[in-house]
């Protein structure tokens, strides 16, 4: 179940694709999260087991001739995990360590040729211990989690038994004990290898719808990077029109995550994935609009009409924003500072760059910023466990990047 969890977090955030020189996001968990992960873990396991429906069990063994048995009504009355651990390896992956106690009563029938012997058994278990290594890989750009190794180990256990015959149950367990012990270490880890191999099949695909126009990729760029500290993934983060997956017209510069592990989990994003979201809205036609007359103030004396037309660029504009989480979801505002106009080239004389200039600050700022700030306060969901809140969140807009830092707290 840890092991799930950790695995869940990195795969809510990272579905491969192909690789590209730079990442445009950074997810980094750091051992806190881990060491959190592995507490509601350990919890969310010890439920789980606890609704295990046990199957019964029948086979034969040769003791002086085939003796017969099935064990039948097995159900499960206390189960523990008193003292776990979790660290990363690096370069590697996640070992996860834990001992186990087991309280369960069931029935069991022996026979040995003419003998025959029927009751009930109460089985304790307090020395089974067992550690897991998960490695996280990447294969041709797609998420991949490995079981590395498992090691199981059933030292001991107390069976009491209740009903005639009990001799025969005793030779019985005193000529299986070792099969025992082997069938409870292997029975550990090939559920810890089925549980990986589960996540391994998960449904993963490279692009997450944002809207009806862009969609985000989320594929990893290279190996994620695991330290005694923190395990960090670089996630590919472009952004594409929906229609065409117009790549944008330049790269993605690289930048680094600040070295700190105070928070569970950092997502960094760099401000080129801001700019690919401008250019595949752009590309979508989403932030293409008609100015006409009918836009334009009434004291505005310069109309728009064929005489008025020539090649006019933009040549600066700058934009105040605003980034900020509200009830789970990254919320958003911007305001318009200053917006230039230059005169590339006309064919028709002179024309008024400056009323052109307030002509296209005024529609900008009561026609498209207007409809942006709204999209922008709905903002987008942050993508994250169900079930998981983000107390202590913290956004930083750093040199060519904007980082969110956060702890993680389970409402299960």
């Amino acid at each position: 179940m840890l092991l799930s969890i950790c695995a869940s977090i990195v795969l809510l955030f990272t579905v491969m694709g192909r690789l590209a020189a730079n990442p445009g996001m950074k997810i980094k968990i750091t051992d806190k999260g881990l060491q959190y992960a592995r507490k509601i873990g350990v919890n969310l396991l010890e439920q789980k087991i606890k609704e295990f429906q046990l199957p019964d069990e029948t086979g034969k063994i040769d003791l002086m001739g085939w003796l017969d048995y099935k064990v039948s009504r097995l159900q499960l009355i206390d189960v523990g995990l008193p003292n776990s651990s979790a660290e990363f390896i690096p370069n590697i992956g996640i070992r996860f360590s834990t001992d186990v106690s087991v309280s369960l009563v069931g029935e069991l029938e022996v026979s040995l040729g003419l003998l025959y012997s029927a009751g009930t058994f109460n089985l304790n278990i307090s020395m089974l211990s067992a550690t897991f290594v998960v490695g996280f890989l990447h294969n041709d750009g797609r998420p991949t989690v490995k079981p590395i190794s498992c090691n199981s180990t059933l030292k001991d256990f107390e069976i009491t038994f209740h009903g005639s015959s009990s001799w025969l149950h005793r030779m019985f367990i005193e000529r299986t004990k070792g099969e025992i012990r082997k069938a409870f270490s292997k029975k550990v880890c090939s559920h810890f290898v089925s549980l990986i191999e589960r996540l391994e099949t998960m449904d993963q695909t490279a692009l997450q719808q944002v809207d009806h126009y862009v969609a985000f990729d989320y594929s990893l760029v290279r190996e994620p990077v695991i330290t005694a500290n923190s395990i960090e993934w670089p996630i590919k983060g472009i952004v594409y029109d929906r229609q065409h997956r117009k790549p944008p017209p330049y790269d993605v510069q690289p930048f680094n995550l600040p070295d700190i592990t105070d928070l569970m989990l950092y997502v960094g994003v760099s401000e080129d994935v801001l700019n690919t979201m401008g250019f595949a809205y752009f590309v979508a036609g989403a932030l293409q609009i008609d100015i006409t007359d009918d836009k334009l103030p009434e004291d505005i004396s310069l109309r728009l009409n064929t005489s008025n037309l020539s090649l006019l660029l933009p040549e600066t504009a700058s934009v105040g924003a605003q980034v900020y989480i509200s009830e789970m979801r990254l919320r958003g505002s911007v305001h318009l500072k200053s917006f230039d106009l230059v005169l590339k080239q006309s064919k028709v004389g002179n024309i008024q760059v400056k009323a052109l200039d307030t002509i296209l600050t005024i529609v900008f700022k009561k026609n498209v910023l207007p409809k942006l700030n709204v999209s922008l306060y709905r903002g987008k969901a942050l993508l994250i466990l169900h079930k998981v809140s983000l107390p202590n969140a913290i956004i930083k807009i750093n040199k060519g990047m904007l980082m969110l830092g956060t702890d993680l707290e389970y409402r299960g």
